[in-house]
């Protein structure tokens, strides 16, 4: 099966008003060779269709690695201002007992 432009045939068909046999036969040329460039094996198009599927699961694998990457990222500053914060308690706890101990 193949895929053929439409218009170019359509255009061939307009540039050849076919009013006797030497238009028919020039309609036929202009048609063939329109055709020859516009026919798309199934080949090409299942390699193109491959292409495009590997390429787009290469651009999904990248995708989820930066998802993964930025999670990490997020993870990583949530525990150091889990670690702020823990740190910050212990100073004003640190400094409380000093205030009591002093009182």
């Amino acid at each position: 099966m193949a895929i053929i432009n439409v218009r170019r045939v359509r255009d061939a068909f307009v540039r050849a008003e076919v009013t006797d046999e030497a238009k028919g036969l020039e309609l036929a040329t202009s048609l063939d060779e329109e055709l020859s460039e516009t026919l798309v094996t199934n080949e090409r198009l299942e390699a193109s269709e491959d292409r495009i599927v590997s390429q787009f699961a290469l651009l999904e694998q990248r995708m989820l690695a930066r998802f993964a990457q930025a999670e990490a990222q997020a993870e990583r500053r949530m525990l150091r201002f889990l670690l702020a914060t823990i740190a910050a308690q212990a100073l004003f706890a640190g400094i409380i007992a000093i205030l009591i101990a002093v009182l």
